[in-house]
């Protein structure tokens, strides 16, 4: 049985490309632009905390997301997101993360916060998580997660039937059957998870230059956390870009936004 694993999982990700993607063009990165962002990455100090009260965070996050807010409504309009209302939510808790959920719910931890110096910044990762629903991603990724689980129990049927002649223990079956569909699952999410976070990145560029904050303040965000990480390479399982990669995207992206006659990001 061992010598299926690695096929299937080759076809389970090959399956995938054909669920929901991106909805918009994103900008293309030479190879060359993500050496010199990893040489900038290495190059930069150390992550430290800013001396702030835990109000002063929950302010800037607010005001940032005030601000984002109205300037969300173009963006929105664009691909139909409706109603275009973000929850914003300050959490107190020292763990150093943000995501978006449920219906346009986003939460910022204090854990995060404490780290970036600017409201350019903050403002920074809140319009990346507003980019995450205006795209529709929680819904794609569970697309993408139900299609992984179908193809992959498929697969391990057709194993199974090819291997036992359909002689094959009900209990045992169906318990590796479960596990096929984990995994495919897993898989699902996994498969246009990176091309995502570009693409949140991508309407946060536009969404900060609308809401007129400085975009090379903002970027400092990508360069200290990945610093941090120590991310410094993407494999095919991880569910975020490496930093290069996204700091690359971001300066590609800025240009992009610097052009463009209506602060409006380009529709596939």
């Amino acid at each position: 049985m061992g010598a299926w694993h690695l096929p299937a999982v080759i076809l389970i990700s090959l399956g995938l490309t054909a669920c929901a993607g991106s909805m918009h063009r994103l900008p293309l990165i030479s190879q060359d632009e993500v050496i010199e962002a990893n040489s900038e990455i290495t190059a930069a100090p150390d992550l430290h905390t800013v001396r702030r009260t835990s109000g002063q965070n929950q302010a800037m996050v607010m005001r940032a997301a005030a601000r984002l807010q109205k300037a969300a409504y173009a963006l929105c309009n664009q691909v139909g997101h409706s109603p275009c209302r973000f929850e914003v939510v300050f959490d107190p808790s020292d763990e150093v993360n943000a995501y978006a959920s449920g219906t346009d719910k986003i939460v910022i931890f204090e854990g995060l916060a404490k780290y970036l110096e600017t409201e350019d910044e903050v403002a920074a990762v809140v319009a990346h998580e507003m980019g995450h629903h205006i795209a529709g991603h929680i819904d794609k990724t569970q697309v993408n997660a139900s299609a992984g689980a179908i193809v992959s129990t498929i697969l391990y049927t057709a194993v199974m039937v090819a291997a036992t002649g359909g002689n094959v223990d009900p209990d045992a079956f169906n318990s590796g059957l479960n596990s096929s569909a984990q995994v495919g699952a897993s898989l699902g999410q996994l498969s246009f998870s990176k091309e995502h976070e570009r693409e949140a990145d991508y309407i946060a560029a536009y969404m900060l230059a609308r809401a007129g904050y400085d975009l090379d303040r903002a970027r400092r965000l990508w360069v200290q956390l990945t610093k941090s990480s120590g991310n410094m390479q993407t494999d095919m399982f991880d569910t975020h870009p490496a930093g290069p990669d996204r700091l690359a995207a971001w300066d590609v992206a800025v240009a992009e936004v610097a052009a463009s006659d209506d602060l409006l990001p380009e529709i596939k």
